[in-house]
């Protein structure tokens, strides 16, 4: 069988280690493709499957990663993480007072409640029904 020579129209736009050819890389092709080498194994698709990829895994990086306290969003329950324990929260500000705390249960007819210090948060993961979180 006799193949006839191809020209390499791939643009190299990144590499890990400079000059180390089994390096993770980065390439783009005149066809509007990408190319990613990991291992030497090559996945190249055209750009628009790339987003597509990355917007269908976006949602389980989001939750699988916990972030630091000060970036979490303070308008939903989320997981926040204290060194010790894990518990779902809700952030709340003390009319009264204007003290602020994350709150992890309410209980009581008073109101009472219990407040923690989270160092860490992440998203709450989907409801088994696959339903939006309230």
């Amino acid at each position: 069988m006799v193949t006839e020579p191809k020209i390499n129209t791939d643009r190299e736009i990144w590499r890990e280690t400079k000059d180390d050819y089994y390096a993770p890389s980065m390439h783009v092709t005149i066809s509007d493709g990408i190319g990613i080498n990991v291992g030497g194994t090559v996945f190249l698709m055209p750009i628009r499957a790339w987003h597509a990829l990355a917007c269908q895994d976006k949602k389980q990086l989001d939750i699988s990663i916990w972030k630091a306290i000060e970036s979490a969003p303070h308008d939903r329950r989320i997981l926040v993480w204290t060194g010790q324990e894990i518990y779902a929260a809700r952030w709340a500000k003390n009319p009264y007072t204007n003290d602020e705390a994350w709150i992890v249960v309410t209980w009581g007819s008073d109101g009472d409640q219990a407040l923690v210090k989270p160092t860490h948060w992440m998203e709450l993961p989907p409801a088994p029904d696959g339903k939006e979180k309230p």
